[in-house]
């Protein structure tokens, strides 16, 4: 495979990542607007938010094992076909319930550019330039949240809400008609036989793992607070007299703080240690969900003060993020693959399941948003003291022969 072929997959993969990683952020400012329209409850059209996060949940941890099995060519081609599927399903969607099932059927797709992406570019590259391409799929993946409301509030805002839908489909139909000519990366000689049951059984290995698990749920219930925000925020704007395009404006800081947090993060990691800086990353967030509290209690009213204080929470993220996954992942070094789509199963089962929640006490301002953010902020740094001591006396246990 010649230099142009790989950069021409490489970029194939990039735009599929791109896509499928936009799937909820380009509409999260038309949440008020799906409300209208369809004349439902916002708790309703909340719920499309937590079923898009619980699809991912179901499909990503198979994704992985299945390309092993039969290739990736094919198990990218029928994730992305769901994904355009599912994309085309919400544009056309005819009431809110099949909207919400639509949006489910996106999800499961939405993993696989993800999942199965980043095993091609393990099968094409050397250990140096994987590190260099990952940088450019991380950059993808930390700028796409920033951008996409940006876009998808001027065309909700201009068009329709729909026209993101249609928009995201057919972007991911020409993906797939692309890959319908992307050479196989996995041979035949290298490929496992699926079996589901060990597949199961090493999940169940994984995620019995309680210093595992604790990381990943730290990690999780911070992404919890991030769509807290997303899905209470678009309505509380409305009330404040903002319209789409005002929400997208105020969106995209929280994402660049949040990228400039993982990028201080990376350069500081070697010097303060992982734990210190996840430690620190807690408490960073910690203190932007108590000064979101303060301004729910005392400057409800302004957009500005809730952007600012949400800025502060999304900041110590991005050093959440990355040292909290960095010590789940090194539990399992010997099933990275498993590991990692066990973690990013946590992570978007955590937030699936407190959206389902915090909608009964959806009330249109921004107290339910404050506390949910306090709350998660609150328990993942607890969280943290727990598991790591469990962890240091894990580390202290003497072996016996």
């Amino acid at each position: 495979m010649n230099a142009r072929e790989l950069n021409l997959i490489t970029m194939l993969l990039v735009i599929a990542i791109a896509v499928t990683d936009i799937a909820s952020d380009i509409y999260v400012p038309s949440l008020p607007v799906l409300v209208d329209y369809f004349h439902v409850s916002e708790q309703m059209i909340s719920l499309s938010l937590s079923m898009g996060l619980l699809g991912f949940c179901l499909s990503a941890p198979l994704y992985g094992p299945l390309s092993d099995s039969y290739g990736r060519r094919v198990v990218m081609l029928t994730g992305m076909l769901i994904f355009t599927f599912g994309s085309l399903l919400c544009f056309l969607s005819p009431s809110a319930l099949i909207f919400v099932v639509a949006r489910l059927i996106q999800g499961i797709g939405v993993a696989v550019a993800y999942v199965v992406g980043i095993a091609v570019v393990k099968d094409l590259y050397s250990q140096e330039k994987f590190a260099k391409i990952m940088s450019t799929i991380h950059m993808v993946v930390a700028l796409a949240p920033a951008v996409a409301p940006i876009i998808g509030g001027y065309i909700a805002s201009y068009f329709s809400w729909r026209i993101n839908f249609l928009l995201l489909s057919c972007i991911a139909g020409i993906v797939v008609i692309w890959m319908r000519y992307m050479p196989e990366t996995l041979p035949r000689s290298e490929r496992k036989a699926f079996a589901l049951n060990q597949v199961l059984k090493n999940y169940l290995i994984i995620v019995s793992n309680p210093i595992f698990t604790g990381y990943a749920m730290i990690s999780g219930i911070i992404f919890a607070g991030l769509w807290v925000y997303l899905s209470e925020i678009p309505f509380v704007f409305k009330h404040l007299g903002l319209d789409i395009v005002d929400f997208s404006y105020y969106q995209a800081p929280i994402i660049g703080v949040y990228a400039l947090g993982t990028y201080i993060n990376s350069k500081t990691v070697e010097y303060y240690g992982v734990d210190r800086l996840l430690s620190i990353s807690l408490f960073i967030c910690l203190s932007g969900a108590l000064l979101l509290m303060l301004v729910a209690i005392y400057l409800p009213e302004s957009s500005t003060a809730i952007c600012i204080t949400m800025s502060v929470f999304s900041g110590g993220m991005g050093g959440v993020f990355a040292n909290a996954a960095t010590r789940s992942m090194e539990v399992f070094k010997d099933m990275k693959g498993a590991a990692s789509a066990a973690l990013g199963c946590i992570e978007c089962l955590m937030p699936a399941g407190i959206l389902c929640v915090l909608t009964i006490f959806h009330d249109g301002t921004v107290i339910p948003a404050a506390v949910g953010i306090l709350l998660a902020a609150a328990g993942a740094f607890v969280l943290h003291i727990i598991v790591n001591r469990f962890r240091t006396r894990e580390d202290k246990r003497p072996y016996i022969i």
